[in-house]
């Protein structure tokens, strides 16, 4: 069956330069704040499919198999990129050092070991992207009044204050984080300790103390920053597992995002511009229960709900459902066998998978296969009675 092709929801010159080049491999040492493992690193260069139109992208061989491939293509996305495929390190740095020697800028999700490439090599600067990555910088981006009320403090200053009330310390510095993993809730003087032990042994400098908000709401706000403008590229709900825990994202068009949240992430993309940044970038923006909009975190890359962005409008327009919610599972089966599961919720245009890693060519994935994408339903029930149907079938 073959599927119309999704579309993205803003040009692909928007998302990116006609230069610029997909190099992801990560370095565990610069993603030590987001808990990164071997797997990861080579996973990271596996996402984006379909986004690049024909830019070149170095990525493991695991996940742009002939079968994995086909899943995608099945699905409706259309990979047209200059592929440079790797098994190794050592190749994944032959590929890069290529695209430099053509004069190609490199981008990536997380910044590559210090003084690994050129300095001039990157479409951002190392320097540039720790800076505006960094949450101690945050107020300098959006306004210290559009964010929750917060002190930057260093880890041995944070030993020796008090707990007195509820708050989130959340790493502040200048490295690569995500998804909750350097962020601590604590509402007890014994979570408070825990978490300033923490800190101390992953070895952060500084660190934001912020008061805790009530929320109605929580939405990464994507946008696209190109030399002339900043593009606001779509919105996804955040959902939690616990505070700042981060689950997944939904986009629910009866929870829309407040036009507030989109107009402070545009302010604070705009401020990026003009220091120089080019590309896809987000913010975490929350609406408060007192009807204030406040900002939480910077990420100047793409984000785990980027792609979902990019084509929930269109596989919504197909289906006729309006509903996404991402997902993600692993399954110890042949991937012939994971394909022929997936054909029929797929050809039925209710799941978008849009990544997968053979877990048979990548060491340290213990034999499983990933598969990745989201759910269209009509809402939160019927999606998670289709997420149940999938587990069954994998």
């Amino acid at each position: 069956m073959t599927l119309p092709k999704l579309r993205m929801s803003i040009p692909h010159n928007q998302l990116c330069p006609d230069n610029a080049a997909y190099a992801a491999r990560a370095d565990l040492n610069q993603t030590r704040m987001l808990g990164y493992t071997a797997y990861n690193r080579d996973a990271v260069t596996t996402l984006l499919l379909g986004l690049l139109e024909n830019r070149p992208a170095v990525r493991h061989v695991s996940g742009v198999t002939e079968q994995g491939l086909k899943i995608l293509d099945r699905t409706g996305i259309e990979i047209a990129e200059d592929m440079r495929v790797y098994e190794t390190g050592q190749q994944a740095n032959q590929h890069t050092q290529d695209l430099i020697d053509d004069g190609f800028k490199l981008f990536w999700a997380y910044p590559p070991k210090p003084e690994q490439w050129p300095e001039d090599s990157h479409l951002v600067s190392p320097d540039l992207w720790a800076r505006l990555n960094a949450k101690r910088n945050l107020a300098d981006l959006l306004g210290a009044q559009n964010l929750p009320t917060r002190t930057i403090c260093s880890v041995e200053e944070l030993a020796e204050t008090p707990f007195e009330r509820p708050v989130f310390l959340t790493y502040a510095g200048g490295e690569a984080t995500g998804w909750g993993f350097g962020v601590r809730y604590c509402d007890n003087e014994a979570d408070y300790r825990k978490a300033i032990a923490w800190f101390k042994e992953h070895e952060a400098d500084q660190i934001a103390v912020e008061q805790s908000v009530d929320l109605v709401g929580c939405w990464c706000v994507n946008v696209a920053v190109t030399a002339d403008n900043s593009v606001y590229c779509g919105a996804a709900l955040q959902t939690f597992n616990g505070p700042a825990q981060q689950k997944g994202s939904v986009i629910d068009p009866s929870q829309p995002v407040p036009q507030k949240a989109i107009d402070l992430a545009l302010k604070g993309s705009e401020a990026a511009r003009m220091q120089g940044f080019l590309g896809l970038c987000a913010f975490d923006v929350g609406l408060g229960k007192d009807g204030k909009c406040y900002g939480f975190d910077p990420n100047f890359r793409f984000n785990a709900c980027s792609t979902q962005i990019q084509f929930h409008q269109s596989a919504a327009d197909r289906s006729g459902l309006n509903f996404s919610q991402s997902w993600a599972a692993t399954s110890s089966k042949a991937p012939s066998e994971i394909e022929a599961a997936l054909s029929g919720p797929i050809d039925d245009m209710w799941l978008v998978p849009t990544r997968f890693i053979d877990g048979n060519l990548l060491s340290t994935g213990d034999g499983k296969s990933l598969i990745s994408g989201f759910i269209m339903a009509e809402n939160e029930s019927q999606a998670d009675r289709l997420e149940q149907q999938l587990a069954k079938l994998l």
